[in-house]
């Protein structure tokens, strides 16, 4: 009974014994066998007792009375112990009787029972124990701690305690069904791969038949079981087995049943694996079959994800770089990239119609995140000089074409605000950018919503951002033609030109060229205003809504008027015929166009004509410093090295099209492909340009002096009256200063405005 009920304290005190400094005493270690004969032999009497009872957790007993066989070297009671895990006894549970076994209930009783049989001088008394310990049953219960023995086996020498395991466990394992593959884990796998491929490290232990078994295994696995499978198995051979020829026929054979099987969506870390593995086991057909289980599936939006991780991987892109398979599996993923967010931009182009549908489509905003990492990988490509030979990949054009404003201008505003030195640093970054921001002025233009003045202001802000001026300048007027000619009220269309021009943040950055063509249009928009407000003058159609546009548009004109002079800028502002007309019926814009017009020409007196020089100081190549500091200086010839024929054909092409714009001319060579390199040489075309525009300037300077006259004769043939009237008020200003009165200021309410000047005549 003490036995029974006290197995737990006999056990810790025997424990204690054998620890204590008198335990290894001769009398006190006989007694200790004794007393331990005496436990397993009642353990061993009713073992459905006492292995079943709660006290200890499973394993727990066997191992501690194994502990004690061993430091005891007590063998006879090891191998009674080892019956008893080998046998069946009945249990009852809940009214019905049940056969059960104890068997390797964790690892630490397997190495245990290992430990145990290597210290037995019989082996062989030990063969048969242990194969009752491994049966088909027990293993598929107890795996994870009757595969371990294998490695337990190994790390004391014991190649045959190894082999015998090894033989049992593969067997099992080859005749596997799928509801047990079922229930396998990832670990389960590993471990099993891990145990038959170690055993070929040992000549002795080599067989053909265990190797086999794992090609039975994986076919009844799950995908990704599969998976982890192969990587297991492919660390395993690389890593230990190179030489191996029976490890690396199995392989081979693993990875052929995986292309026969089907593949369902991997995880993103496994699927990347898998297609390294894949690429340097240089098999393009394999390597085909893979991509395209993986990448030609119906689920779009994993897929898209999928892609979009493969190539966020660094080490993708090294293989890439290193092997021809390695580009051959990146330009693939990039294509099918590019045809997926293609179709899907497609699917969604009826749909997003409006800015605020698009702002609550979460589907679409991720969508448009995909959209720009694909964006950012065609740069990653360009930008990589080892891929230079790499196929022509879809162009960007193709996803933009599909896009409407709202969804160009949400890239294009990403890419602004989380602009890095990383891609400005690429030679195709300004070339993208322009490609995005062309995309985006052509959108606003087409699209049928009217956009919002604080966007389209945000907008020439990223032109501005990402755009050199010579590539600026096209698509700034387009954009404000358009909007000058669009739907917008006056007010709006003001508050647009005079934001631009106003704001130090655009308007500094501008060139000369491109100011003047905004001043311009500005002013074309204030003719077109002047006229349809001079129209409404009458007194039956003078409303206050009139005075307040018209005090805009002169507000307007002012502001582009201060800003617009610059001696070296061509004036058609008084030139244009209808604006001349509007300016010519009213009093108070000729004095104020004679005041304007005779500071113009004060100033341009002061202006000599251009000296000729090789030196073109305003000459822009983006990403050719060498070439543009060249340009701008007194040197008329230059040698320029580039890495291929091709990039010089679209150097070249770059020089030819783009000279005028970018303010140079120049002659380019044919290519030298002994030096790598072609020739510059500057031509007069530059100068004579900037001579003839001055001349140009000189005379529309001259028409402008013309009006002024006309002007000035109109004025003094003209009587004050009526309610048009000009009320000299000289002593509240000077000749140079012109006042307008705020219209609640006004005596009548039907005058559109009053303005004291100082008249003089030239």
């Amino acid at each position: 009974m003490y036995c029974r009920y006290g197995l737990a304290m006999l056990l810790n005190d025997l424990e204690s014994s054998l620890t204590s400094s008198l335990g290894w005493q001769t009398l006190a270690q006989q007694q200790l066998a004794q007393d331990l004969n005496k436990t397993v032999e009642y353990c061993c009497t009713y073992p459905q007792r006492i292995w079943t009872q709660s006290t200890f957790r499973n394993g727990e007993l066997t191992l501690r009375l194994l502990r004690l066989c061993i430091a005891l070297r007590a063998q006879k009671e090891g191998i009674e112990i080892l019956k008893i895990l080998g046998s069946e006894f009945e249990i009852k549970k809940k009214k019905k009787t049940l056969k059960t076994f104890e068997g390797i209930q964790n690892e630490q009783v397997a190495q245990a029972v290992v430990e145990f049989v290597c210290q037995s001088n019989g082996w062989g008394d030990c063969i048969d124990l242990i194969k009752r310990l491994i049966s088909t049953h027990r293993i598929f219960k107890q795996f994870v701690p009757i595969t371990k023995m294998i490695q337990y086996f190994l790390d004391v020498k014991c190649v045959d305690g190894a082999m015998l395991v090894g033989d049992c466990v593969a067997s099992s394992m080859a005749n596997i069904d799928q509801k047990r593959a079922a229930v396998l884990k990832q670990s389960d796998v590993a471990l099993y791969v891990d145990a038959i491929v170690s055993l070929e490290a040992y000549p002795e232990a080599c067989s053909q038949e265990r190797l086999a078994s794992l090609v039975s295994v994986f076919s009844k696995l799950s995908s990704t079981l599969q998976c982890r499978f192969m990587l297991e198995l492919d660390a395993q051979v690389n890593s230990r087995f190179m030489d191996n020829v029976s490890c690396q026929f199995i392989f081979m054979e693993i990875c052929e049943t995986f292309l026969n099987c089907e593949l369902s969506v991997l995880l993103a870390p496994d699927a990347l694996g898998l297609l390294k593995c894949f690429i340097l086991l240089e098999n393009p057909k394999w390597l085909e079959s893979l991509l395209s289980k993986m990448i030609n599936v119906p689920d779009q939006e994993g897929t898209i994800g999928l892609l979009m991780q493969f190539l966020s991987d660094q080490s993708l892109w090294n293989l890439a770089e290193s092997s021809e398979l390695g580009k051959t599996s990146l330009i693939s993923i990039i294509n099918r990239y590019s045809t997926l967010l293609f179709d899907k931009l497609s699917a969604i182009k009826e749909i997003v119609k409006s800015p605020s549908i698009f702002q609550c489509n979460y589907d679409c905003d991720l969508l448009l995140s995909s959209v720009t990492k694909y964006i950012q990988f065609v740069m990653q490509v360009k930008r990589n000089p080892k891929l230079a030979d790499l196929q022509p990949i879809p162009s960007i054009s193709l996803l933009l074409s599909q896009m409407n404003f709202d969804q160009i201008w949400h890239i294009l505003e990403g890419f602004h605000k989380s602009s890095s030195e990383h891609w400005k640093t690429s030679f195709c970054y300004s070339d993208v950018m322009h490609e995005i921001c062309s995309f985006v002025v052509s959108a606003m233009k087409k699209s049928e919503v009217m956009q919002r003045r604080d966007v389209v202001s945000n907008m020439v802000r990223s032109l501005l951002h990402f755009l050199e001026n010579s590539l600026l300048r096209s698509l700034l007027m387009e954009v404000c033609v358009f909007q000058a000619a669009g739907c917008w009220s006056h007010d709006i269309k003001c508050e647009f030109f005079s934001d631009i021009v106003s704001s130090t943040e655009v308007w500094c950055k501008l060139d000369s060229d491109t100011k003047l063509d905004i001043l311009n249009t500005s002013a074309t928009l204030i003719e077109s205003w002047i006229t349809e407000e001079c129209k409404r003058l009458d007194e039956n159609s003078w409303i206050l809504n009139t005075q307040e546009e018209l005090f805009n548009c002169i507000h307007l004109f002012f502001l582009i008027e201060e800003h617009r002079f610059d001696p070296n800028q061509k004036n058609r502002t008084l030139l244009n015929t209808n604006f001349q007309e509007a300016i010519a019926k009213s009093p108070l814009a000729s004095t104020a166009f004679i005041r304007i017009a005779d500071n113009w020409v004060s100033k341009w007196k002061s202006v000599a004509g251009p000296s000729f020089t090789w030196s073109m100081p305003k000459a822009e190549i983006p990403n050719h410093s060498e070439v543009q500091k060249f340009l701008r200086s007194s040197e008329t010839h230059f040698t320029y090295r580039l890495r291929s024929i091709g990039h010089f054909r679209e150097f070249k092409k770059d020089l030819v099209q783009t000279g005028p714009l970018m303010k140079f001319s120049v002659s380019v060579s044919d290519w030298d492909p002994f030096s790598i390199s072609c020739k510059l040489e500057k031509t007069i075309e530059y100068h004579q340009s900037v001579a003839e525009l001055f001349r140009r300037l000189t005379s529309e300077m001259g028409d402008v002096r013309k009006f002024r006259q006309s002007l000035s004769q109109n004025l003094a043939a003209v009587k004050p009256s009526g309610k048009r009237q000009l009320e000299s008020v000289a002593s509240s200003t000077t000749s140079d200063e012109i006042l307008i009165l705020s219209p609640h200021k006004r005596s009548k309410p039907n005058i559109p405005s009053q303005m004291a000047i100082d008249n003089q005549s030239m």
